[in-house]
């Protein structure tokens, strides 16, 4: 070094300092392992909470379009027409994906084509609601 000797009291205070220093850089990466705990947790309880938020609005859908699809609010018209178009174009596939099976294999013709119960609308899945009140 520079020649000069180093005191062990001198020695000491640096160790000393170096031993705080390790402890606060320690302590500040727990800090920051906590934030990021918490985080984590925060976060998956926002996608589970936002999942059953999403789910309550696709069933108040389905309900209102199984209860209103004849007859919509102005304001639901297009909506509403737009699903039963989209709805009737599915059930088209799944006779003609059924007639092809029916070519390919006689046997198969009584296949379901639809889709699994998972992927099922709720509309498709629900008993068609009569009217508001329940009648």
């Amino acid at each position: 070094m520079n020649g000069r000797k180093v005191s062990p009291s001198e020695v000491r205070e640096k160790a000393v300092h170096m031993v705080e220093r390790l402890s606060d850089v320690k302590d500040a990466a727990r800090e920051r392992a906590k934030i990021a705990v918490q985080t984590t947790k925060l976060r998956a309880e926002t996608n589970r909470l936002g999942s059953q938020i999403e789910r309550l609005y696709m069933d108040l859908g389905s309900m209102y379009y199984c209860m209103n699809k004849d007859d919509p609010d102005e304001s639901m018209v297009q909506l509403c027409e737009e699903l039963t178009v989209l709805l009737g174009k599915k059930d088209e596939l799944n006779r003609q994906l059924q007639a092809l099976a029916g070519i390919r294999d006689p046997s198969a013709a009584t296949n379901d084509f639809s889709e699994s119960r998972e992927d099922r609308t709720i509309a498709d899945s629900k008993p068609d609601f009569q009217g508001t009140d329940g009648a």
